[in-house]
């Protein structure tokens, strides 16, 4: 039997590195879920059915989010992201 010798500090980076990667991915379903959300119950959703509108609002949304993922370890850019589309999302008709 071998035993392998791991440093402690190796052993906090990786347990930093998966708390850090849970934190992401929780963000960007978080963002996710909370974008439909809003698109589904925005008052400007209810006023302009237009579902062609609707179609290009969540399609370009959708890319914003896949684009902000590569930034997602900045939060605080993920967030200002999802809020200036919810801003959008009221504001689109």
């Amino acid at each position: 039997m071998h035993l392998i010798w791991v440093p402690f500090h190796n052993i906090r980076l990786l347990q930093q590195s998966i708390i850090s990667k849970a934190y992401q991915v929780f963000m960007k379903f978080w963002g996710m879920f909370y974008l439909l959300l809003s698109i589904s119950l925005s008052p400007s959703s209810l006023i302009c059915s237009s579902v062609a509108s609707n179609l290009l609002l969540i399609s370009s949304s959708v890319f914003l989010i896949s684009f902000t993922e590569f930034f997602i370890s900045n939060s605080f850019f993920f967030i200002f992201s999802i809020s200036l589309l919810s801003l959008a999302n009221i504001l689109h008709c």
